[in-house]
């Protein structure tokens, strides 16, 4: 899927596996919740990926898992 051309992925470098990695740790110090990890995807008004059931319960912003993805792109 990261090789499909109608996808554009978007990400700061190496955030995905740091934040996942270090979540609890940069929510405390950045003094931040989870919600406020959206701007990007509110900036650039496109979906996000992810497999987070918590994440998918917001309303801010459209949320897709793996399978919602793979539907999408036929």
């Amino acid at each position: 899927m990261f090789f499909d051309g109608k996808l554009t992925l978007v990400s700061l470098e190496f955030i995905l596996e740091e934040f996942k990695e270090h979540k609890s740790e940069i929510m405390e110090k950045s003094g931040l919740d989870e919600n406020e990890y959206l701007a990007l995807e509110l900036k650039l008004n496109c979906p996000i990926w992810s497999e987070d059931k918590r994440l998918k319960k917001q309303t801010l912003v459209k949320i897709i898992n793996t399978i919602e993805l793979i539907r999408e792109l036929g």
